[in-house]
């Protein structure tokens, strides 16, 4: 089987790695905002339909 050839980069920079982070972390709060609101939205209309 034949190797791949591998490819060394440099290091991330710490400013790049930080923001990248942070990026991340902003784009997981925004789902999860998100999908509390629609599963709050649907409970709620769950109850005044079947109530």
């Amino acid at each position: 089987m034949a190797q791949q050839p591998t490819v060394l980069t440099q290091p991330e920079p710490a400013e790049a790695f930080i923001a990248d982070r942070q990026r991340f972390f902003r784009t997981f709060t925004n789902f999860m905002a998100t999908t509390v609101l629609v599963v709050v939205a649907v409970l709620v209309l769950m109850a005044l339909f079947l109530a």
